[in-house]
């Protein structure tokens, strides 16, 4: 069943009810859908929502011109890691000026795509509201290294993110998460494989690579993964942004054993 069917089978009819409720007391609902939410943002529209928030992984100009037809607001999609934490502060504003840009200037709100991380250097935050109150763009010689100046100088091995190699009769499970402590989809996907490991034993090892360090991005751009969560197997990418039943998960792993 596809994403669009399961949204209207199981949220369209209990989330109109809702924001009908809140609009009858004069209140206003924003909806958010983490992840690439790409395919249900239209039907998130249709409900009638005053706005829709999404995160890095769906396109802002698409959601620009839905929401011009469906007249809703639309609010996101700084990126959390690579830009916000650990950019620097002229990428942080750069960022936040392309996004407005794109945006346009009805309807848009700048945002975050999710919830920031604890460490999110203030500085950035700082830049960006700068640059959004003041036009005010940071000097690139201001002494902080860029992103790819900071991934080039960090170490894959030391934080646990190497290479593992594929042997004959056993599987080796990679999620990439942005953290599943904090994340719901991200938690989800790791209490899948949790709960079939043990049918496995030594057959089955597993890890959970966030993208919360720089080690866990580089780790993620070598892998070409481009949506979160996603779940690899013997490094092939299997389960992209959605959380497999354990039936499915445990078919593929089977295949690969």
């Amino acid at each position: 069943m596809g994403g669009r069917h399961r949204y209207k089978r199981f949220v369209a009819p209990y989330m109109k009810p809702v924001i009908d409720a809140v609009h009858g007391r004069k209140g206003l609902v924003t909806l958010f859908c983490c992840g690439d939410a790409t395919k249900n943002i239209e039907l998130m529209m249709k409900d009638g929502p005053d706005g829709i928030a999404f995160d890095e992984q769906v396109d802002l100009a698409m959601v620009r011109d839905l929401a011009a037809t469906y007249e809703v607001c639309f609010e996101g999609n700084m990126p959390l890691t690579t830009t916000l934490l650990f950019g620097s502060p002229l990428e942080s504003a750069l960022d936040a000026k392309k996004r407005i840009e794109t945006g346009g200037g009805r309807g848009y709100i700048l945002s975050p795509g999710c919830d920031l991380p604890f460490d999110t250097p203030f500085y950035n935050l700082e830049a960006v509201g700068n640059y959004v109150h003041e036009g005010i763009l940071p000097e690139e010689t201001a002494g902080f290294l860029s992103l790819e100046e900071a991934l080039g100088k960090c170490d894959e091995e030391a934080e646990g993110f190497e290479d593992v190699a594929v042997e004959p009769g056993k599987a080796f499970i990679e999620i990439v998460t942005l953290d599943s402590e904090g994340c719901a989809p991200c938690q989800y996907m790791c209490e899948a494989v949790k709960s079939v490991e043990a049918l496995y034993g030594d057959r089955l090892t597993w890890r959970e690579t966030l993208i919360k360090s720089l080690a866990g991005i580089r780790r993620t751009q070598k892998l070409g993964v481009q949506t979160l969560p996603t779940m690899l197997i013997n490094n092939e990418v299997v389960f992209d942004n959605i959380v497999p039943t354990t039936d499915e998960l445990r078919r593929a792993i089977d295949k690969r054993l």
